[in-house]
């Protein structure tokens, strides 16, 4: 490969292009550079075809992250993608370069908040009551725990009552002696049930 092909110039909004006069390879620097350089787009409200082709490279580049065996890094890396997902000129780049990688760690048994907004954010869990019947069935405390503080309830708006009724079925299921399921299981009933309170205080919650 080329050493015109391999190069990708270290700004993504504009500015200098070369570093110390020189034009640098992406691949040799580390995440902190890349996740910098990714963060710029996060208010942009216009972005040209050209910066969609820079970001695009750099994902490249930054998903080999999601992969790495340091829980900090991979914590930054999706810390930072968090923060790029709600902004509608760039969320399909990062969905087709880093939802496959980021199921895979889901499913993997990688549970962090993170991961579990990402996927929500592109509609991994539109079956969520699948998804808290498994955790439950699994006695799985801290993925329930979770889902209560990292998913957007808002989505659910519409099929909330029929989330609710079924959770309460479930939660008469479990055995006495599963007081710490029971109590996380009430909480994320209670999550569903305030999703009208938080609607009408806030209703731009639910246009997502």
């Amino acid at each position: 490969m080329e050493k015109t092909e391999k190069t990708i110039r270290l700004t993504l909004l504009g500015g200098v292009n070369e570093v110390g006069g020189n034009t640098v390879l992406l691949e040799d620097y580390g995440y902190k550079v890349i996740r910098n350089q990714l963060s710029k787009i996060r208010f942009l409200t216009d972005i040209n075809q050209d910066q969609l082709l820079i970001l695009e490279k750099f994902c490249m580049i930054f998903k080999r992250f999601i992969k790495d065996k340091d829980r900090f890094t991979k914590g930054n890396v999706l810390y930072t993608l968090v923060q790029l997902i709600d902004n509608k000129l760039t969320e399909e780049i990062l969905k087709k370069h880093f939802f496959e990688d980021i199921q895979i760690l889901f499913e993997s048994g990688e549970i962090y908040s993170d991961v579990i907004r990402i996927l929500d954010h592109f509609g991994y869990f539109q079956k969520i009551l699948k998804h808290l019947y498994e955790a439950i069935d699994k006695n799985d405390l801290n993925l329930l725990k979770i889902y209560h503080s990292s998913l957007n309830y808002s989505k659910f708006r519409n099929s909330r009552l029929k989330i609710i009724k079924d959770l309460k079925k479930k939660l008469k299921q479990l055995t006495p002696n599963s007081e710490d399921l029971k109590k996380i299981v009430q909480r994320i009933i209670l999550k569903f049930e305030n999703i009208e309170k938080n609607y009408s205080t806030n209703p731009v919650l639910i246009c997502i």
